[in-house]
Formats: structure tokens, sequence, C-alpha cells
């Protein structure tokens, strides 16, 4: 997983639009491959993130060219986040709000350089 996540980071450092998508289409697949076998892993967690915002960046380059069916995969990712997250964190996950929390706080841990130093909370 360590290897994809570098790949990743690498590409979107140089990437358009067709290579952001390209992108999303390969972590797609490793995500069905963590659901299978690793649904909740930090790894799994990272890349869903990921893909939650690259279908976010695809979401408005479609608004700017009046393109449709991106909407579709920003839905689809935040409910992917949500369920892992649900399932990773257990009794917390039964709230919304805990989810909403818990989201933002993985994302800004795994997403961003030195996030583990920039929170409070040292958990992922």
């Amino acid at each position: 997983a360590q290897l994809y996540l570098e790949y990743f980071n690498k590409a979107l450092a140089q990437s358009d639009i067709d290579k952001i998508n390209d992108i999303l289409k390969l972590a797609t697949r490793l995500h069905f491959s963590f659901v299978a076998c690793n649904n909740a892993c930090t790894e799994h967690l990272s890349i869903l993130h990921m893909c939650y915002d690259l279908a976010g960046v695809l979401h408005t380059h479609a608004l700017q060219h009046k393109s449709e069916g991106a909407m579709t995969q920003v839905r689809f990712w935040t409910e992917q986040l949500k369920k892992t997250v649900m399932t990773r964190y257990g009794n917390l996950g039964e709230n919304l709000e805990n989810v909403r929390a818990l989201m933002k706080h993985s994302k800004l841990v795994l997403r961003r350089k030195d996030g583990w130093y920039s929170v409070n909370d040292k958990f992922i």
C-alpha cells in the first residue's frame, strides 16, 4: 500500500484532469481490494480520502465545463468514507457528527504533510 501511496502522490504532483481520472480509476481498484480483505486499515482510509478529493476535483472540472456525472462520484466516495470510519471506530461512528469529526481528523492526519504534528489528539 505504501508503494501505491507514493506513486499516487508523485503522479498527482504533475497531473492534468485526464491523469486525475486515471489515478482515481487505479485507486478505485485498490479500494475494492481493501474492502475485500482489510476494510478499516489506515492505508485504506488514506486512499479513501484521496479518492474523495479527486472526485471533488473532477466534479469542479465538470461544473466548469458543464458536464454531468461527477457528483455521483463525490457521493459514492463520501459514503465509502463514512462506512469505513463507522467500521474502524465502532461506537464513535454511530453519531453522524462524530463521523464528520473523525473524517476531518483522519484526512488531516493522513493526507497532509506533517498532519500528525498539527493535531492535538494523536490517534488515527
